[in-house]
């Protein structure tokens, strides 16, 4: 039941190598973003179509599909072409102002009536959305048949104590001349009746589900873990911080606003 179970997850996990060039250039799959080339290692996804593409500035974008199958490595390799400039396209010039036109213009801007300064909190991340892997939905599905073996495993441990009270309790008519009611056990002679035979059976079996629910809860339950683990985002779409900050017009001071 346990290596059913494992095999089950295992056949619906492929790993895909996502390789190109140049360096630097966004990498999406299946309109999520992944990261920046090159990765750092190779992503665990769930089966089937992978749609990977690469977007660089200056570069035409391309894309490709990829059938990823459960338990086996896929890779896949995408180059990008650079853009070529349109026909005709006019050239660019800077002209510079003379002196003194350089000095009134920079007079002119020197003190403006009103000023707003947005500055980014240095070493923070710019705010993304956190994208959802595909290994997500398969964690929850192996979390909660490992919860549901773990709650197996206690029920079965409470047949399995109720059948051993059962046994351990279990009497037989044995009268005597002063006492003809009287009752003795009978299940810990050696030559046990239907009755006590029936009652050890059930035991041993309810013992042995219990124990089988208990190994095959943990084992999915760890696994669930380490689904949940490997479908955490990356740190290049992790979620930043960011400040801003700009002098109030009204009365001095400075408004700022943080977010998170």
């Amino acid at each position: 039941m346990l290596g059913e179970s494992l095999a089950k997850v295992r056949s619906m996990v492929g790993e895909l190598t996502i390789t190109g060039e140049p360096d630097g250039a966004d990498v999406t799959v299946n309109g999520q973003s992944v990261g920046k080339l090159p990765l750092a290692g190779p992503l665990h996804l769930g089966k089937g179509e992978i749609e990977v593409e690469l977007r660089a500035p200056g570069y035409e974008h391309a894309s490709k599909t990829v059938s990823l199958a459960g338990g086996t490595p896929e890779s896949v390799s995408i180059v990008l072409a650079r853009t070529s400039p349109p026909p005709d396209r006019p050239v660019a010039t800077v002209a510079t102002a003379p002196p003194s036109v350089r000095a009134a213009d920079a007079a002119s801007t020197a003190a403006p009536a009103a000023t707003t300064i947005i500055a980014p909190a240095q070493g923070t991340e710019p705010v993304s959305g956190t994208p959802s892997s595909a290994l997500r939905p398969v964690a929850w599905v192996a979390g909660g048949v490992g919860v549901a073996g773990l709650a197996f495993g206690v029920i079965e441990t409470l047949v399995m104590t109720d059948k051993q009270n059962a046994f351990n309790n279990h009497t037989a008519p044995s009268p005597t001349p002063t006492d003809p009611n009287r009752r003795l056990p009978d299940c810990t002679t050696a030559n046990l009746t239907t009755d006590c035979s029936q009652l050890r059976d059930s035991y041993q079996s309810a013992r042995t589900l219990a124990i089988i629910g208990y190994v095959a809860g943990a084992a999915l339950t760890a696994t669930s873990a380490v689904l949940f683990v490997l479908s955490r985002p990356s740190p290049e779409t992790r979620v930043g911080l960011t400040a801003a900050c700009v002098p109030t017009l009204d009365t001095p001071g400075v408004s700022c606003l943080l977010r998170f």
